[in-house]
């Protein structure tokens, strides 16, 4: 059938526009994805009709969403890149990801910088295969490159993510979770315990024993808190073993009771590491945080 080139009301078809485009402005390669495969022979002829040198021509495969058949969709989540950098994803991770969801470098590496890329890319290497968006991948990518970073590189990028910390506090953060970070905005979600109040449903603190189990759990905690005037890094080995005393002469769990003690503290189950970060909390806020735990299993 007749391709229409200008339509009637004398506006040129994308069709026609777009390849008298790329010819102005001298576009050597067009890659594009391969849902545009069949558009392409029609501007083959084209580009042969004006006498022009056809340039590069290549497709990429669409990114499939892992949840939902079909393309990825802003439906489903995420597909804008700065959705990703809001939510801590780091640009190098980003690029590292997608280029290897579409490129194979004909080795077994995983790790690129951008030159590298540059450097090695070919186009006889692209992915004839679409590929699935795994997200765990991009975490485990992620977490590589946050663990590349330097501790004061790290503090920039946090900041964004905490800023109501300062540079001082956020350097004792990081190596608490440095080691677990996927993204910078789970820091700041595992991190938040010591900036604001807590809010938490209390049958959290009765997952793993009852309510008088958890009570006694606390109210030791306390006890052993009290012993201490200010809570320091020098005091993390005592308090240790404080605890581990109390858990042994109380016949519990280690896993019981810190995870209560760790509800307590932070609202949550998944923190840093609990005793490390009591000297960042303080006996104050360590205290309320207790008390406020056993007011929730009161009767």
């Amino acid at each position: 059938d007749d391709q229409v080139l200008v339509k009637s009301n004398g506006i040129p078809t994308y069709h026609f526009a777009v390849v008298v485009d790329d010819h102005l402005m001298q576009i050597s390669h067009i890659i594009r994805s391969d849902e545009w495969i069949s558009s392409t022979p029609k501007h083959v002829l084209l580009y042969r009709y004006f006498g022009w040198e056809l340039p590069k021509i290549a497709h990429l495969t669409v990114l499939l969403d892992p949840t939902h058949p079909g393309k990825m969709s802003k439906r489903y989540g995420s597909v804008f890149a700065r959705q990703f950098l809001d939510d801590g994803y780091l640009p190098d991770a980003m690029l590292n990801f997608l280029m290897l969801l579409g490129w194979n470098p004909g080795d077994d590496r995983e790790l690129f910088t951008l030159k590298e890329f540059v450097k090695e890319f070919s186009i006889d290497r692209l992915h004839k295969k679409a590929a699935i968006f795994d997200r765990k991948k991009l975490d485990y990518f992620n977490g590589l490159y946050i663990r590349q970073k330097s501790d004061n590189e790290l503090v920039k990028l946090l900041k964004p993510f905490i800023p109501q910390a300062s540079d001082e506090i956020l350097q004792k953060i990081i190596p608490l979770v440095k080691e677990r970070m996927v993204t910078l905005k789970q820091a700041a979600n595992q991190t938040k315990f010591l900036f604001e109040d807590l809010n938490y449903n209390g049958d959290l603190l009765t997952l793993k024993v009852d309510s008088d189990t958890a009570k006694n759990m606390l109210q030791k905690s306390i006890d052993i808190i009290n012993q201490f005037d200010s809570l320091k890094d020098s005091d993390i080995e005592n308090l240790k073993n404080k605890f581990q005393k109390t858990i042994e002469d109380n016949n519990w769990k280690v896993g019981d009771f810190f995870m209560v003690f760790r509800v307590a503290i932070t609202g949550s189950g998944q923190t840093p590491p609990i005793v490390e970060s009591l000297p960042l909390l303080g006996n104050t806020k360590t205290l309320k945080n207790l008390n406020l735990a056993l007011s929730k299993l009161s009767p």
